[in-house]
């Protein structure tokens, strides 16, 4: 079964150390022959020249000052937009490909769990239950009001519980482990993302909850059916706190967290 999934990583070529531990942790779960690492683009290259030379268009109506989410009081950032890019290149290389599902992965991806055992235990799972996108690890926002947490308590009892291990998803962010089905690719890529280019964290949660930014929600309408593995309780370690699931983005020494927060504007 593992053969009907292939596994795209987000990699920038600077990041050396992370593709050399993600390489590793592919390679101990015996996931390296199904993968593929593609190239990223750094967030000093996202300017107009670059993007008009690509087709690329970023999303123009992301400002939002009435919104009550304060993301949306500010512009695009240009690390949003790359990491858009990223994600847009993985989906294109799937939607081409003859896998019925897809792994994108994060190159500051982490875990320690047995990851292909949760891939193939979904994909049997998914026989019946039908769902397009699955996380093996996120960041669930508080319901209607779509900001983050301190701890799952807060929020675990308002999704929809499938199993002792399984939820449907409310709105989520950290899109570092994620799967599709080709559904979930055609479905996105028909609504041309490319041309509305903005972080995929805000593009997959809108195909199948309610999106709090009204442009996003009629541009990606909710269309999809979205399932996540979960856990019951509160684990000890601090590392674990936010992300649920069995991945999560960990620094170490020569990798540092997500460069987004740290990049500039996009105001061209």
């Amino acid at each position: 079964m593992i053969n009907k999934l292939h596994i795209y990583i987000v990699s920038l070529h600077s990041e050396k150390v992370r593709k050399q531990r993600l390489t590793d942790l592919l390679d101990d779960a015996g996931l390296l022959p199904h993968s593929t690492f593609m190239p990223a683009i750094h967030k000093d290259y996202i300017t107009k020249n670059y993007l008009d030379s690509q087709g690329y268009k970023v999303f123009d109506k992301w400002v939002d000052a009435k919104n009550k989410n304060r993301i949306y009081h500010n512009p695009i950032k240009t690390g949003e937009i790359a990491c858009g890019i990223g994600h847009y290149m993985c989906w294109e290389a799937f939607a081409k490909s003859e896998y019925e599902y897809a792994l994108i992965l994060e190159d500051d991806v982490y875990w320690e769990d047995d990851l292909r055992k949760e891939i193939m235990e979904f994909m049997e799972f998914n026989q019946l239950d039908k769902s397009n996108i699955f996380y093996l690890g996120r960041i669930p926002l508080r319901p209607k009001k779509y900001t983050g947490y301190d701890n799952y308590d807060e929020v675990k009892d308002s999704e929809e519980w499938v199993t002792k291990k399984y939820t449907r998803p409310y709105f989520s962010y950290n899109l570092q482990s994620y799967i599709l089905d080709k559904t979930a690719v055609n479905t996105i890529l028909d609504r041309e993302p490319q041309k509305n280019l903005m972080t995929p964290d805000e593009i997959i949660p809108a195909f199948y909850s309610d999106h709090p930014h009204p442009k996003i929600k009629k541009l990606f309408p909710k269309s999809l059916k979205a399932l996540a593995l979960t856990r019951e309780s509160e684990p000890d370690s601090e590392i674990y706190n936010k992300s649920v699931g069995v991945t999560w983005q960990q620094a170490t020494e020569g990798i540092s967290y997500s460069i987004l927060d740290s990049s500039e504007y996009y105001d061209e």
